[in-house]
């Protein structure tokens, strides 16, 4: 399973990073992303390097982490990975901010902000479509429950004047 396998090594690698087992979670890095760059999976490589970047945070080696930040930002922004973008360039800025470099710091911290509004506009623009969607399927069915009932009526008046020429022909 060449799309799940690297996922789940990302998983291991970012389990034994937190617990500080660093040459284990390079290890799984490195498969995943073998595994990825095989695939040419843009968005999987963005997520390695991403996870590559926070290995190296971790680590506090800020210089070694940032490249691998800038590329997975770049991936996520090719493929549209807001959620990825976001995530990456926070780390980004706190490398800045750990070395002292408090305008990049800053910079990339006004890109993130600029990123969670373009985030949350995206989620609020999703739950007004899924609203609409709702309120026109709600719609529709209000209107065929009003037309079953006028079927329901006319049928029932059909009923009543059949019964009512039987009984005059019976009569």
């Amino acid at each position: 399973d060449s799309l799940g396998i690297p996922y789940a090594l990302g998983h291991l690698a970012g389990a034994y990073s937190k617990k500080s087992e660093f040459s284990k979670a390079k290890s799984y890095l490195d498969r995943a992303m073998e595994i990825r760059l095989k695939r040419n999976d843009l968005i999987g490589i963005a997520e390695t390097n991403g996870q590559y970047g926070e290995f190296y945070f971790l680590q506090k080696n800020y210089q070694k982490a940032m490249p691998y930040l800038l590329k997975s930002n770049d991936l996520a922004q090719k493929t549209h990975y807001l959620h990825l973008q976001h995530q990456s360039i926070a780390l980004l800025s706190q490398c800045y901010e750990e070395l002292g470099d408090f305008k990049n710091a800053l910079k990339y911290q006004k890109v993130q902000e600029n990123l969670k509004d373009s985030m949350l506009n995206e989620s609020t623009n999703n739950s007004i479509a899924s609203l609409e969607i709702q309120f026109e399927t709600e719609k529709k069915e209000k209107q065929l429950a009003e037309q079953k009932a006028t079927i329901a009526h006319q049928e029932l008046v059909e009923k009543k004047r059949n019964f009512y020429l039987i009984g005059l022909a019976l009569l």
